[in-house]
């Protein structure tokens, strides 16, 4: 009778954990076509702000962070379409308070 009462407590465990696990795997930033479309419009803002110069997206990469997230925007400019940029932009749960963090060139392997 023991063993059943303990089998019975595992899969209610199994359960639970199954059920958290599900719920937290749910949609990320990198499938929110708003948040794409959001921090795109910053970079491109940022730079045409900065530089004076036309940014165009090429990729946009997500990280995660508690509370929020980050990612990179990295493109070229139209005036000159070899000559990539990248944008790191921070911002709040759901998209919201984009921030420019830093501008720089993509990695020689990007």
């Amino acid at each position: 009778m023991g063993l059943k009462i303990l089998v019975k407590k595992l899969l209610i465990l199994l359960s639970l954990t199954l059920s958290i696990l599900i719920v937290g795997c749910g949609k990320t930033d990198s499938d929110n076509p708003e948040i794409i479309k959001k921090v795109k419009q910053v970079a491109v803002e940022y730079i045409h702000e900065e530089e004076g110069r036309t940014l165009v997206p090429d990729k946009v990469e997500f990280t995660t962070a508690v509370g929020g997230g980050s990612c990179w925007v990295t493109g070229h400019y139209k005036d000159k379409p070899s000559e990539k940029v990248t944008v790191a932009i921070s911002y709040d749960k759901g998209g919201k308070n984009p921030e420019v963090e830093y501008t720089g060139t993509p990695s020689p392997d990007d």
